[in-house]
Parts: C-alpha cells; structure tokens; sequence
C-alpha cells in the first residue's frame, strides 16, 4: 500500500509515520486504519496493480463481504480437466451481476427454492423450525373454509355457502336437513316398526270395546287399560315425528312427545300397582277400606301424574326454546340443520319418567306374588323389568352416538317405541289370548268366606286372595262380610259394582 488518496487520510498517515518512509509500509497496522476512518463510511486505496478499490464501513467497524460467483466444471473436454470459473458477483451495493449464465447438465435448471408452491386450495403454513419468509409447509383448507389468496390463510365462507370446488370462493348453496324422513333407508326400520305397533295397538282397542264386559277385562281395570293404550299410541307416532324436517314446532314437539306418551303409561300402571298393593295390605290387616281406589279416582290420579311431566316439559321449552342450528358437514355435502337435543336436555326430559318407572318397578315387585285373578301382576313385574332393562341400555348407546344425529335419532325413536311395545305384549296380549282362542277361562270366579280373602283389581267382580293372610284359621273360617258402598265392614272382601 502506498498512499491514502484523501487529504485527511494522508495527515493521519503522516501524524503516525512522519520521517519513516515508504521502507516502513509493511508495517501499517489495519487497527490504525480502522481507528482512523471510524467518522468515514468509505475510503478508496490505491493497490500496487494500479487500480483502486473501494471499501466500505458500517456503523459495527465491519467490511461488508464480497462475493464472486464461481462454477466447477469441465474445462477441457478431451483431458477431463476440471476448474473453477467465474461467472458472476455479489456486493453490497450492486447485489447480484451475472457475467454469463451457468451451463446445466439437465434441461431446466436446477430449482433453488426452501418450499414447493402449494397446491390449489392449500394454503401455506410457516415452518416454525426455519425463520425464513420462503419455508413453508402446506394444508388444506378446514371444511367451509375458502382459499382467496395462496399467501394468505383460509377464510370461511358465509352460512347458505359452500367453497367452490377449487377452493377460491364461496357458492350459495341450500341448506338441506341432515335428520331422517320419511325416504330415507335409515328411517325404514322405525317407520315399520311404528306402523305395526299403531296397527296392533288398535286391534287391541277393537277387542277391547267388543269384550268390555267379559270378566277379564273388568277384572284388570278397563279405565285404566284405556289410558295405558292411549299412552302406547302416543309411543309410535313419536317415531313419525321424529322424522319430520326441522322446524321451530317441530323441535319443540319433539321435546314433548319423548316423555309424554311414557308418563301416559307409567303413570296409570304406578297408579294400578299401587291400588292392588293397597288393597292386598288392607285385606291382611282387617282394616277399613282403602281410600281413592274407584275408577273415577284412579283417572284423576293418573291425569295429575300426567300433568307434572307436562310442566316439566313446558318449563324445559320455556328456559331453552327449541333450536334449529344449522352447521357444515362435508360428509353430508354442505350445510345441513337437525333438531338440537344434546344428552343433558334429554335427560332432563326423561328423569320423570325414569323416577315414575321405579315407583312402578318398586310396587310391580311387592304385588308379585299377589293371586289375582289372570296373574296380572305377574305380567305388570315383568312389564317393568323388561323397561329397565331397555332405558339402562338406551343411556350410554344414545350418549356414545353423539356425532352422528342419524343414528341418535333411530336409538330415540326405537327406544320409545320398544317400550310401547314391551307394555302391549305384558300386559294385554295375555288377556287377548283369552278372549280370542280361550274363552272358557273368561269366568268369573266365585266369591268365598272361608280361607279366602277376596278383592278386585279393577272396575270388575271380585278377585280371590289365597295366601298371604295373618288370621289364624279360626279366624279365617269365619264368614267375612261384604263390603259396602259406604266404607263399613270389613275389607277382607272387597266389591266394586261393574260399570
């Protein structure tokens, strides 16, 4: 190095080698330079090959790097003689210069790039383990979500619209219910099932109404039987609205019917089970006679126990109204609307009906060895068992399907109905058995003073009780008498008049 160019240069060149020559230049130190030149953002020096150089300064004391651009290959084709070439440079100011252009050994070049361009209707995804801008990794759009811009994240699209199918904007498109109907596969074993329960259900009515005089049916109590039927009705056409397209009524009858035709049934056989426990308990005491066992006041009751569940259901539609959501399913093909009815709501709505099946099983248990006439209580025990049996499985096989409303629907409306069914084949196929195929078993049987006790299960003629009483035999052959209209007597022998 021989001079600097620059008047200040030279001064602080000659203020630290003044006298000592140009013999000394090698031993000009790059920090005397550098300490000198730190207010300067470049200096210009001559070299010995006669041109100049600039170099630059940050504010860190750094010299900015330069690049040249080189290219290993072949230099000689015949000696397979390889070097390096240049072809190019790079600096601060200038940035990128090519000379010429690199030679390829394949067609196209070579990509030079972090991340491939994502496919359509992916959008890019920033590689959190390089923190640079052109690392990325993609994904595809979330279901009703759009992609207007490759660099930019998904949007959704706007309820009534789908994504288009290359993902770049939304289409409208109609909301459609997700639910079953009335042509749906799904909804062909319940609307069956439905259809021959109503079918059956009649028949029974019909035989009753023909017979309603026939010893059987008073015995076990045709106002009550009457109410019951009404409730197992009530039972199948829950499946038929369960397969109506949502609506603000129909959800709400929804709520309703689930628990109405049930509270119809349980109610008249607690209030049955509980008169025949009554009047069994009486008849072994020797007590007076029970109270609110006519027929009149057993429809009351029954009608009060109906009522509460009614309440309940108003009350549950008053503090959450019926909610018809719409939401996108891309395995239903867009947006879709369904009734709501999550597992909490539901049994909320069932727990009366649960509590009113467990009176009923409690009393079905205790009257099980009760001899009635035609073995009514044995059918009522297990009317209710087999009712527990099916609520117990129904619970946690309704709660596991909670993502797929098709077949919560199909459990709801199969469980109702097969508790309708369950009553239907307990409780009156035994008593159509007899009146169809053995009448000479319709009789009514005689009423004895002896060691017989006698009561009635119903609005009909007396029923014999031949066991289960405390009296010493003494007591027991002697007469027992009648019991009046009026409540005197003895309850031992209990007549109601036959209407």
């Amino acid at each position: 190095m021989y001079s600097l160019t620059t008047d200040s240069e030279a001064t602080s060149f000659g203020r630290f080698y003044t006298g000592k020559g140009c013999q000394y230049k090698e031993q000009l130190q790059f920090i005397l330079l550098l300490m000198d030149t730190n207010k300067k953002k470049s200096s210009i020096i001559a070299g010995s090959q006669g041109h100049g150089m600039v170099i630059s300064f940050d504010n860190a004391r750094s010299i900015p790097v330069n690049y040249s651009i080189t290219e290993y290959r072949k230099i000689n084709n015949y000696d397979e003689e390889y070097g390096y070439r240049i072809i190019g440079e790079w600096n601060p100011n200038k940035r990128l210069r090519l000379l010429r252009l690199p030679d390829w050994e394949m067609n196209g070049g070579i990509a030079s790039r972090c991340s491939e361009e994502c496919p359509e209707g992916q959008q890019r995804i920033p590689d959190s383990k390089v923190e640079m801008r052109c690392c990325w990794t993609c994904r595809p759009c979330d279901s009703g979500y759009y992609l207007p811009d490759p660099r930019k994240p998904c949007e959704e699209c706007l309820k009534g619209t789908i994504p288009s199918s290359d993902k770049k904007s939304c289409i409208e498109q109609k909301i459609k219910y997700v639910g079953l109907d009335f042509t749906s596969a799904w909804a062909l074993v319940p609307l069956v099932f439905s259809i021959l329960g109503l079918i059956s259900t009649s028949a029974v009515l019909v035989i009753f109404f023909l017979h309603h005089k026939t010893p059987i049916i008073m015995a076990s109590g045709r106002e009550l039987c009457y109410f019951i039927l009404a409730g197992i009705i009530v039972c199948y056409c829950y499946a038929f609205v369960v397969l109506l397209e949502p609506t603000e009524v129909s959800c709400g009858t929804l709520r309703i019917g689930i628990g109405l035709g049930l509270s119809i049934c349980y109610s008249a056989i607690f209030t049955k089970t509980n008169r025949l426990s009554r009047i069994f308990e009486v008849s072994l005491k020797m007590m007076k006679r029970p109270s609110y066992i006519s027929p009149e006041s057993q429809i009351v009751i029954c009608i009060c126990l109906v009522l509460i569940q009614v309440t309940l259901t108003v009350l549950w539609l008053i503090i959450t109204p019926p909610d018809v959501p719409i939401d996108f399913k891309e395995d239903e093909g867009g947006w879709v609307t369904f009734c709501q009815l999550d597992k909490i709501s539901l049994l909320l709505g069932l727990v009366y009906n649960m509590f009113l099946l467990i009176l009923c099983t409690i009393y079905a248990y205790k009257t099980r060895n009760i001899p009635e006439n035609f073995n009514e209580t044995k059918w009522i025990s297990f009317t209710m068992y087999a009712s527990c049996i099916i609520w117990l499985a129904f619970i946690p096989i309704y709660c596991s399907a909670v993502k797929d409303y098709k077949v919560q629907s199909i459990i709801l409306a199969m469980s109702v109905s097969a508790s309708g069914t369950v009553i239907l084949a307990c409780m009156f196929l035994p008593k159509i058995y007899i009146v169809i195929c053995r009448p000479e078993r319709n009789v009514r049987y005689p009423t004895t003073s002896s060691a017989t006790g006698t009561g009635t299960s119903g609005s009909g003629p007396p029923v014999r009780y031949l066991r289960g009483s405390s009296k010493t035999q003494d007591q027991l052959q002697q007469p027992s008498p009648t019991f009046n209209k009026s409540g005197s007597g003895s309850p031992f022998l209990l007549r109601t008049n036959h209407i």
